[in-house]
């Protein structure tokens, strides 16, 4: 008798602890939710996508060949994605991302080996990234959910697909741009009709950027490691002295230089003026292009424009016009 009365008083708690538990599922299922975003307990997709570019509007500057996007919650990465995948994440406020185009392979494998955004930050560029022109947003876009997500409790899902929310993001040039965009002969004041007669032209041989850094980070500088360009030639680049402006379309990448000595990023050009010898002159970038210290600036594209004055002694006055990438919508983008 005793050992069935405490079988009897097992059952009857089985039994009782049973229907409190569907009591409770059944409270659940009674329960609206209001209707909006609904954080903590919602799960949906972020897709994303390249809106614009910070370019000249060269074709090659525009073109995104392959992207990498990393969703965050403060420092921490939650998720990423390639090129046109998404995210699954909890609908949830504070979300951020960051987007990464046309890194290197193993700089994407690198990155992707990170777990937070200062991780993805101290991730060092390298010459194919430069050559690739990397670009990232300067600072983790936020994501504002529009969309409510659905329960990610397997027997409250419905199946089909998971809400999706498209973030669109503008990526700006990790690299800098220095660009020999003007060269223009005049005359000196009081120069005879003689010496006219015999010095007409000036013409560019060539130019090259020395002390470019091959070497950079997605924010901040690295550590300088040279890159000398070749000698890039100028074919029938010929300024008539006082006829105008001529145009070298000449234009050179690199990461940014901190560099203020022997190492700072410089301009060469040589040119030769009619009846004399060739001559070569070289220019330090200034970071603002106007005052000390000398140095390149991620992201900034400088143009030099030269003005030779000429007379039995050539003068050569330089300015310098430092600007950002022009923004550009017209993004081309070729996944590979």
């Amino acid at each position: 008798m005793k050992l069935k009365t405490i079988f009897t008083i097992f059952f009857m708690a089985v039994i009782l602890f049973a229907c409190t538990s569907e009591d409770d599922v059944l409270n659940d299922m009674d329960k609206t939710e209001t209707p909006g975003i609904v954080t903590g307990d919602k799960m949906a997709y972020v897709s994303f996508n390249i809106g614009g570019v910070q370019a000249r509007a060269a074709q090659a500057e525009i073109t995104i060949n392959s992207v990498v996007y990393f969703l965050l919650e403060g420092n921490n990465i939650i998720g990423w994605a390639d090129n046109d995948s998404k995210v699954l994440t909890k609908v949830r406020k504070n979300l951020t991302v960051l987007a990464i185009a046309n890194a290197s392979q193993a700089t994407t494998a690198a990155l992707k080996e990170q777990s937070t955004l200062s991780g993805l930050r101290s991730v060092e560029l390298s010459k194919k990234d430069l050559d690739a022109m990397i670009k990232v947003n300067g600072e983790p876009q936020a994501v504002e959910f529009t969309v409510e997500g659905v329960s990610s409790t397997p027997d409250k899902y419905q199946g089909g697909e998971y809400p999706t929310e498209e973030v669109t993001i503008k990526v700006d040039q990790v690299t800098s741009c220095v660009e020999f965009s003007s060269f223009e002969a005049v005359y000196a004041e009081g120069v005879s009709d003689e010496f006219k007669t015999r010095v007409k032209k000036v013409e560019l041989k060539s130019c090259r950027l020395l002390h470019a850094n091959q070497s950079g980070y997605l924010k901040n500088i690295a550590t300088y490691k040279a890159l000398e360009y070749n000698l890039s030639i100028i074919d029938n680049k010929i300024a008539a002295i006082d006829g105008g402006n001529v145009l070298p379309d000449k234009a050179f990448l690199t990461f940014a230089n901190k560099e203020t000595g022997l190492n700072a990023t410089a301009l060469e050009i040589t040119y030769k003026i009619d009846g004399k010898e060739e001559k070569t002159s070289t220019f330090k970038i200034k970071q603002d292009g106007i005052m000390e210290p000398y140095g390149v600036v991620a992201g900034k594209k400088y143009g030099l424009q030269v003005k030779v004055t000429v007379s039995d002694k050539a003068e050569m006055n330089i300015n310098w016009k430092v600007s950002s990438w022009r923004p550009s919508v017209n993004t081309n983008i070729e996944f590979n």
